[in-house]
């Protein structure tokens, strides 16, 4: 009895720290708009990627707000669409993810506003609409999971196809040092031949000097 108790208190737990959607406010067009939050414990470009593929899947390609004067950047607008899983009805989507705080870059936090003919659309959604649009990105969870391993296993490949030209690189390398110590102890071995040769080149010299200044006359 206790071990069930434990196991749902674990489950209880588990859910109660997943991500889930609640209701916030987030600037855009200069004014403050009621919108959809959610924080998830991933890198915002996970969550920006599986966001992105899963409205991709469903036929939409949003429209990035970007400039440098911008107070918009980084909104990614989806106009009149249709998603099942939220409403029968077509809406504008304007979705923000970001950094949560400047502290981690492992949490990122996504607003979605939701609109129609430029009117905030949240307030008019039926309590349906709105727990399907919770829900919605709630279930988004395990893309943000995909696309975060994505990432990973490309940041991973990054770093073995580097590895592998600093391998290659060092390889070459001793190549290079072993051909040029082959070179150089070649050298030697020539240099000491000739050594020997002018050892004994010196020594007849000597001699023959020794000889010749042997031949002068002594001065009475």
């Amino acid at each position: 009895m206790r071990k069930i108790i434990f196991l749902l208190a674990t489950i209880a737990i588990s859910f109660s720290i997943s991500a889930q959607a609640y209701e916030d406010k987030i600037e855009y067009n200069k004014v403050k708009q009621p919108a959809l939050a959610i924080v998830y414990n991933f890198p915002p470009e996970a969550v920006e990627d599986a966001l992105i593929l899963k409205l991709a899947k469903l036929g939409y390609k949003g429209k990035v707000e970007k400039g440098i004067f911008n107070r918009d950047k980084g909104f990614h607008i989806f106009k009149g669409a249709l998603l099942g899983d939220i409403s029968a009805s077509r809406y504008d989507y304007l979705i923000n993810i970001d950094q949560k705080n400047h502290k981690t870059t492992d949490e990122a936090i996504l607003y979605m506003i939701i609109m129609k003919k430029d009117t905030n659309y949240l307030a008019k959604l039926s309590y349906e609409e709105l727990t399907k649009a919770k829900t919605f990105l709630d279930n988004l969870l395990p893309d943000i999971e995909d696309s975060d391993l994505e990432l990973k296993i490309v940041a991973a490949e990054t770093l073995v196809i580097q590895s592998d030209k600093r391998m290659k690189k060092l390889t070459t390398e001793r190549s290079d040092m072993e051909e040029k110590i082959k070179t150089l102890q070649d050298n030697l071995v020539e240099n000491e031949k000739k050594q020997e040769k002018e050892k004994m080149e010196l020594e007849n010299q000597r001699k023959a000097f020794e000889e010749l200044k042997s031949k002068r006359r002594k001065k009475s």
